[in-house]
């Protein structure tokens, strides 16, 4: 059973959604991250619901559980980065992301928007389950948030618009997230938002330790002759290994 850690106000709350305003600043630590949504194609990586392409950004529609996969399997620990804007509706937007060969979902605005928590599919074999921090409302529609989610081997770590919520440092069950959020494939990470469209302007992968590979060769390159699936197109950086 999850634990509520802490409880948040409306003024709070506001405070959490002004936050997400404003261009992200450059970060010299994420200059080598994969940019995951210039590897999606629609046709092979939407698992549910009409996923749209919008110039460099994908959009979900109302469906129940839209959800969307991110073809790309990261390294044992690494960072994702999403930044994104509910468009319509309550339900949550969720991250996807593989640990240690099983997934887990980081929701945000689960329980009619009140709820930021794990969801880790089954319940934890002994004690409380992980944290959640509940609040009068989580995400206003309209407003872009960022979310970044650091994966450990001792440990998962969320944020949101710079708030930091409490971490989990146990395993995660096996079983995989809800059905809401599950995914055709194992070991990626993906997209989601339950019955609210939304729109994901950015989505990245940094590598803690490790290299991550893609699961194919990127749209741009595919089938180019170079041998250098990723590394131009994903570019930014090297920090992939070649399809």
């Amino acid at each position: 059973m999850a634990v509520a850690a802490f409880r948040a106000s409306a003024e709070e709350a506001a405070a959490l959604a002004r936050a997400g305003g404003g261009a992200e600043p450059d970060d010299p630590a994420w200059a080598k991250a994969v940019d995951l949504l210039a590897l999606v194609e629609l046709s092979k990586d939407a698992v549910r619901g009409a996923w749209t392409a919008r110039g460099e950004e994908l959009a979900s529609d109302g469906s129940d559980g839209a959800r969307l996969v991110l073809p790309y399997l990261p390294p044992e620990e690494y960072d994702l980065r999403v930044r994104f804007t509910r468009r319509e509706g309550h339900g949550p937007v969720a991250l996807v992301l593989p640990r240690a060969g099983r997934a887990f979902a980081w929701r945000m605005g689960a329980e009619s928007n009140t709820v930021f928590g794990l969801d880790l599919g089954r319940p934890v074999a002994a004690g409380p389950g992980p944290p959640e921090a509940r609040m009068a409302w989580c995400l206003e529609n309209g407003r872009p948030y960022t979310a970044l989610v650091q994966v450990r081997k001792d440990g998962v770590q969320a944020t949101v618009n710079g708030k930091a919520f409490p971490r989990w440092t146990a395993d995660i069950p096996g079983g995989g997230p809800g059905a809401a959020w599950a995914l055709d494939r194992e070991g990626v990470p993906g997209l989601a938002s339950q019955e609210s469209p939304t729109v994901f302007h950015r989505a990245q992968l940094r590598g803690v330790s490790g290299r991550g590979r893609l699961l194919r060769p990127p749209p741009a390159v595919a089938g180019d002759g170079t041998g250098l699936a990723g590394a131009y197109y994903v570019g930014r950086g090297m920090d992939v290994e070649p399809a």
